[in-house]
């Protein structure tokens, strides 16, 4: 499994896919490293991840555009910082850095004849962020390859599969 030590540092941001598009096991491997990396801020839209709900450590602060699937509860508990904005002004404020962008984890389809990947389902602001060049040691992309991720048609957000960093998952 990734160890997110090695990525992260007090106080950086980390955002994921949302739905359908959620590296679930990276997240769950998050919340349980979390306690070693220290304070750090997170971003996604609709998670369906109970365990958000149930164990995110208190060193985890969330930030998305609504209280939506699970996040409901950390909505309701008061830990949910909700943006309130319009969804088309995601990318502006990843680029701006106004929402967490350190570290990117994504979902991905397992790579094509030339090793590429597609974000396939998560083609939003996922792929508004991933379209950023990776500078220096940081804003990285884990990735989470699901056999069943649909292929979408190749688009500036396609990359090279990070094999290095890959969970495969059935």
């Amino acid at each position: 499994m990734i160890d997110f030590g090695t990525l992260l540092a007090r106080g950086d941001g980390v955002w994921w896919g949302q739905a359908a598009a959620e590296p679930r096991p990276l997240v769950d491997a998050l919340i349980a490293q979390s306690a070693r990396i220290g304070p750090i801020r997170t971003f996604t839209g609709l998670s369906w991840n109970d365990q958000l709900a149930v164990t995110m450590p208190a060193r985890m602060s969330m930030v998305s555009y609504g209280g939506l699937g699970e996040l409901r509860e950390l909505s309701r508990s008061g830990r949910l910082e909700v943006i309130p904005c319009h969804y088309s002004a995601l990318p502006r404020m990843f680029a701006e850095r106004l929402l967490p962008c350190d570290v990117g984890l994504v979902q991905v389809s397992p790579p094509d004849e030339n090793g590429r990947c597609s974000l396939g389902i998560g083609v939003d602001y996922v792929a508004a962020d991933s379209a950023r060049p990776i500078r220096g040691n940081h804003h990285h992309r884990p990735a989470t390859t699901r056999r069943s991720h649909p292929r979408t048609g190749v688009h500036r957000a396609a990359h090279r599969c990070p094999h290095r960093r890959t969970r495969r998952r059935r």
